[in-house]
């Protein structure tokens, strides 16, 4: 399983298999550990992530003057 940032300093794990991916994205207050139990259960890859704020990724203070103010 790989833990790991993207450019952009998104949280992400990757459970690399060989049938179609799966991408698991969780609810406001959670983090990709909510997925954590059911991960290993799938045959496919699996890309669970923490969005914006959330878990393991950051919101810093320009992110926020971004989405509100774009």
């Amino acid at each position: 399983m790989i833990n790991a940032k993207d450019s952009k300093n998104t949280f992400y794990i990757l459970n690399k298999k060989e049938e179609n991916p799966i991408v698991l994205i969780h609810g406001v207050g959670l983090s990709h550990k909510i997925w954590e139990p059911q991960i290993n259960s799938f045959s496919n890859t699996v890309l669970a992530y923490d969005i914006l704020g959330h878990g393991n990724t950051p919101l810093t203070k320009s992110q926020i003057n971004f989405i509100f103010f774009s």
